[in-house]
């Protein structure tokens, strides 16, 4: 992925992170920044070495914490903006658009349709430059394929949604 590319991944990225962090008043946060760690935050990241291959782990750690926290309930969870914090700690860590998959379920399950799409159309930033980078392996491009096929599901989903009442 070209740096410019990148960066616009990124860059959406981290601005679709404070925006959600601030506006939804996420625990955890401060002022649209990760303020802190919850103990059970801490004993999934314990251990973990330092440097890039630890911040995937870390990442991979989180990701996994948020979706146990979200298959143990029916619904939508009580504490739906904890496991929120949580995924998007996941994804400063990692820059999974999986995990912004994720988020855009649970907050769709919120009803928070807006950051919903957000979400999605960041992850889908992440598959577009990957295909004009063409640096992609082959079995790498049936990965993209499904993370495509699913985003554009998502997005018609929440497009074809009802106008809220007023």
């Amino acid at each position: 992925m070209s740096s410019e590319a990148e960066s616009q991944y990124l860059t959406k990225g981290r601005a679709f992170v404070r925006e959600a962090v601030s506006s939804l008043n996420l625990p955890d946060w401060e002022n649209g920044r990760l303020y802190e760690t919850t103990d059970e935050q801490i004993a999934v990241l314990d251990g973990r070495k330092s440097g890039r291959e630890s911040r995937r782990d870390a990442a991979n750690a989180l990701h996994e914490l948020a979706n146990q926290r979200v298959i143990q309930s029916f619904g939508l969870p009580d504490d739906w903006k904890s496991i929120l914090g949580t995924y998007l700690k996941a994804w400063v860590y990692g820059s999974n658009p999986h995990t912004l998959i994720d988020v855009g379920l649970l907050l769709t399950s919120a009803k928070e349709f807006e950051f919903a799409m957000r979400s999605y159309r960041v992850a889908e930033l992440y598959v577009v430059e990957i295909e004009q980078s063409g640096s992609v392996l082959d079995k790498e491009w049936m990965v993209m394929g499904k993370l495509n096929e699913t985003l554009q599901d998502l997005i018609a989903g929440l497009e074809k949604r009802p106008p809220p009442s007023a």
